[in-house]
């Protein structure tokens, strides 16, 4: 599968899609952060690291779950919960993992 990365800057508008509890996920709502839209991108499960469909994850947006987490709880220091969910349940054993998020949970920004 041919891959082409963008550099572009997302609001996470909506409950992405995903295997973390719905508590976790919603803290990403509203969020905003940098990162690259990929297209033919291929993910796997935060928890079961099951290939996830392709439907999901087609043009993602693509950001280090580090950067990821480090930018939720910049933004939101109630996140702490979340983040330490994060870091339990993914960050731990894959330190240098990325975050996959769906097109339908985001609106791309215009970059200046």
């Amino acid at each position: 599968m041919n891959k082409e990365n963008f550099h572009i800057a997302v609001k996470i508008t909506s409950l992405p899609p995903g295997e973390a509890p719905k508590w976790v996920r919603e803290q990403w709502i509203g969020l905003t952060m940098t990162g690259t839209r990929e297209i033919g991108t291929f993910a796997l499960g935060v928890l079961s690291r099951k290939p996830v469909s392709e439907s999901q994850v087609r043009n993602g947006f693509v950001i280090s779950a580090r950067e990821a987490v480090r930018q939720l709880f910049a933004s939101n220091p109630k996140s702490l919960k979340a983040v330490r969910w994060w870091y339990d349940n993914y960050l731990k054993d894959h330190p240098n993992g990325d975050f996959v998020f769906s097109p339908e949970c985001f609106e791309e920004i215009k970059l200046p």
